[in-house]
């Protein structure tokens, strides 16, 4: 709302990159996996029933107001910060694709993760792993305290301008090349582990019991 206020005030466009500075907002971020976590905790696979009834069914400009934001103190009128970093290292293109590419992969893992979770444990397990996890993104600030945080928190991963502050300053950070790899395999693992337990589940007492 803010960020539209001032838009209509400066008669700027917002260009659609900004999703690449919301997304590194560390209170944005936690609000935004949070939903994911409420979304996945109501989706058909907390329980086997649940999974029964599944299974029987079959360079370009980044925009005259986002680089006015990121070099002036206009970004105190809206809430979040504008990297003039990011503008300056990455084509529009190459940050929004780095930001859903990730974004997408991390929102797949705590998917399956919690999928997983709470096949081979419980619902409860699986939403506290999801929130631990999510808590990480606070964690986040203290990295420059315990650099290795960054390894162990895909979740801020998704936020651009904080990977590229930790390149920039010799920190430990993970390219882009190895994020993708680690969160596909992470995804794969997940995938694997639901696809076994699923196939052995005991489906005759499930359905006695609906």
């Amino acid at each position: 709302m803010p960020l539209r206020d001032l838009s209509e005030s400066m008669e700027y466009p917002v260009a659609p990159w900004t999703p690449v500075f919301l997304l590194s907002d560390m209170y944005f971020l936690l609000i935004f996996i949070c939903g994911c976590i409420y979304y996945f905790s109501n989706t058909p696979f907390f329980t086997y029933e649940q999974i029964y009834r599944i299974l029987r069914l079959g360079k370009v400009r980044w925009g005259k107001l986002l680089y006015t934001l990121s070099l002036t103190d206009l970004a105190d009128r809206i809430d979040f910060f504008v990297s003039y970093d990011v503008i300056k290292t990455y084509l529009p293109v190459q940050a929004l694709g780095r930001c859903f590419g990730i974004g997408v992969l991390v929102i797949t893992l705590l998917g399956n993760s919690m999928f997983a979770a709470s096949l081979y444990f419980s619902r409860t397990v699986a939403l506290a792993a999801a929130s631990a996890e999510a808590a990480t993104v606070i964690m986040y600030e203290n990295m420059y305290r315990f650099p290795q945080m960054v390894y162990v928190s895909p979740v801020s991963w998704m936020r651009t301008d904080k990977m590229l502050s930790l390149y920039q300053n010799a920190m430990p950070v993970l390219s882009v090349q190895e994020m993708a790899v680690v969160l596909v395999s992470a995804n794969l693992v997940c995938a694997a582990l639901i696809l076994y337990k699923v196939r052995y589940i005991d489906f005759s007492n499930t359905v006695k019991r609906m």
